[in-house]
């Protein structure tokens, strides 16, 4: 068993009070309990960590790994930050999502270079504002890089080439909000629009949000999913990725 999924099941265990069926991640999220509120991010960190270990092992679909990687620079602050920017845009450059990989690894440049020297670092968070990744500056910065000076230097390479390619844009994917209809980070749960705030379901394949006209549910825990990606997960794994009960595709 992989630690991160020794530690998501350890956690979840400790927030279902052991009951034989768990309750969703949405139920978790809005329980107002001390215990609920302090680890309901680093469970769902660990979980989408565990689903990417399984995918990973099973060379399963990249753009299910890309997903959750980008997913996982939304609990930023539960492991090191580094490695959270890193890893989305390593698995999206994999996945040829090659604007999303732009954005995610200049970014880490950005984190790389500032843990290098602190006391001048500049980060610009403009990109990031209607996204709902936290802030730079309210997180803790690790002593040290998680990489090392050659393995940084190649992504500045890389990002230096995107840089040039006129095909290539440092931006995020969109999608329009389910109420709203303004358009939004595709990755937000919450809609940055004042005047709407909808939140979102997260996806318990991908962390990704749910959305209304692809929302299915597993049929034990009532977990909910994107079609598409439950389809992908159980093709491989034949169970929930929340609760591992037997579980079918669904169209």
């Amino acid at each position: 068993t992989t630690s991160p999924q020794m530690l998501r099941d350890m956690l979840l265990r400790l927030l279902s009070d052991d009951r034989a069926v768990p309750p969703t991640p949405k139920a978790l999220s809005e329980q107002r309990s001390a215990v609920c509120q302090e680890f309901i991010k680093p469970l769902l960190a660990a979980h989408l960590m565990a689903v990417r270990c399984n995918l990973k092992e099973q060379g399963a679909a990249s753009d299910l790994v890309a997903k959750i990687s980008v997913s996982l620079c939304r609990y930023c602050a539960e492991f090191p930050v580094d490695r959270a920017f890193h890893e989305a845009g390593l698995d999206c450059k994999a996945a040829s999502m090659i604007n999303m990989a732009f954005f995610f690894l200049n970014r880490f440049l950005d984190i790389a270079d500032a843990i290098e020297d602190p006391d001048n670092a500049a980060i610009d968070n403009t990109d990031f504002l209607d996204t709902d990744i936290p802030s730079p500056y309210d997180l803790d910065m690790p002593d040290e890089c998680a990489l090392s000076g050659t393995q940084i230097e190649e992504i500045r390479d890389w990002v230096l080439g995107w840089s040039m390619d006129q095909s290539v844009q440092q931006r995020v994917d969109m999608r329009p909000c389910d109420k709203c209809r303004t358009n939004i980070y595709a990755a937000a749960l919450v809609c940055p629009n004042d005047k709407c705030r909808h939140q979102y379901e997260p996806c318990a394949v991908t962390g990704f949000p749910v959305v209304k006209k692809s929302r299915i549910e597993c049929s034990s825990c009532h977990a909910a999913c994107n079609r598409e990606d439950w389809n992908n997960w159980v093709q491989v794994f034949k169970a929930c990725p929340w609760c591992s009960t037997p579980q079918n595709a669904q169209y």
